[in-house]
């Protein structure tokens, strides 16, 4: 039988998250000086901290499968908002989420599974500053 206060998650160790990673959502905002023009900006969603992991065994198939270059697995308490749209920077370079598993429906944690990007522009937000 399952104790009430039990963690049942996939995430039994809160010391593995040792990553600093930041979220942001990609959102649509029209320019001022032509109305009619949008463009994409990254909002700073949240930081925190997570463990991330390359993938293994049949993960790692099933993304070569695919074509994926490089992708890595990334988890972290639950952050309200993400969904697949938005971004992660991480170690000087940004990654793509492909899939969200909202670990158990719990939201308590998040384990995503994010591909690497080319792209190392930091944030508008880290310009000029520390990552």
């Amino acid at each position: 039988m399952e104790q009430a206060n039990h963690d049942s998650t996939k995430v039994s160790v809160i010391g593995e998250m040792n990553h600093r990673i930041r979220l942001y959502q990609n959102k649509y905002v029209r320019d001022t000086a032509h109305p009619y023009n949008s463009q994409s900006k990254k909002i700073f969603l949240a930081e925190v901290w997570a463990n991330v992991s390359n993938l293994s065994g049949n993960e790692y198939y099933a993304a070569a499968m695919v074509r994926v270059q490089k992708e890595v697995s990334m988890t972290f308490r639950y952050v309200d908002g993400l969904t697949e749209s938005c971004e992660i920077w991480f170690n000087n370079r940004w990654y793509n989420i492909q899939f969200i598993d909202d670990v158990k429906y719990q939201h308590r944690y998040i384990q995503c599974k994010v591909a690497i990007e080319t792209s190392t522009t930091p944030p508008d937000d880290l310009k000029g500053g520390t990552t």
